[in-house]
């Protein structure tokens, strides 16, 4: 599966701009969610079809920014060192915030320019 980055914030707005869905896809998607608990699996799958909105802020909950690259495993090497990295970890710190998304693929810097990264906690991986 690999370890994948993650932003870090309580935030929906932000995670919905950011996942590129209108706002308000958060509440629909806990409300689909409840029903995945009644329906089952596959049934709640064959439904997400008439949810795409909901099911691209489910991707990007699972997956969020992808695998991480070089680049990021090299920030995240020199925060926590080479033998605990792989336990997952977060930065907190902004500097090394922006050089973690600055790698981030392509696909997901057009709607990262929709926010002030600032705004966000932090970011994790996992």
């Amino acid at each position: 599966m690999g370890t994948r980055l993650y932003p870090l914030t309580e935030r929906t707005d932000l995670i919905e701009r950011i996942a590129g869905v209108p706002q308000g896809t958060t509440k629909i998607l806990e409300e689909l969610k409840q029903k995945r608990e009644v329906w089952g699996t596959d049934a709640w799958y064959d439904m997400m079809d008439d949810y795409p909105d909901a099911m691209r802020l489910y991707d990007f909950q699972l997956f969020g920014f992808g695998k991480l690259n070089t680049a990021q495993w090299d920030i995240a090497i020199s925060i926590y060192g080479p033998d605990d990295v792989y336990n997952g970890g977060y930065t907190k710190d902004k500097s090394l915030v922006r050089e973690m998304l600055n790698n981030v693929d392509s696909y997901w810097k057009a709607t990262l320019g929709l926010i002030n990264i600032e705004d966000l906690d932090g970011v994790g991986w996992n």
